[in-house]
């Protein structure tokens, strides 16, 4: 088990913490609004909803509009 020392001391460090971890990829990271209005946008988009299903087996089941919803409720609108 990780002691909380050490998880306090990588807290101050999570590449996350101010968009750092994106520097190397985009000039400018997308804001709060920006990202939930892109996702938003996606949500409502068929062929996006429909890309997982080649990489899913036949007897898996996944419901992009669920997962989205609980991902946001729990992750994302926690970034605000």
């Amino acid at each position: 088990m990780i002691n909380s020392a050490s998880i306090m001391e990588w807290k101050e460090q999570v590449p996350w913490k101010d968009n750092r971890y994106m520097a190397f990829t985009v000039e400018n990271p997308p804001t709060y609004k920006q990202f939930v209005n892109n996702m938003e946008a996606k949500m409502t988009d068929e062929e996006f909803l429909g890309d997982t299903m080649g990489l899913l087996r036949p007897e898996m089941s996944f419901e992009p509009l669920a997962s989205y919803r609980l991902v946001k409720e729990t992750l994302i609108d926690r970034l605000q």
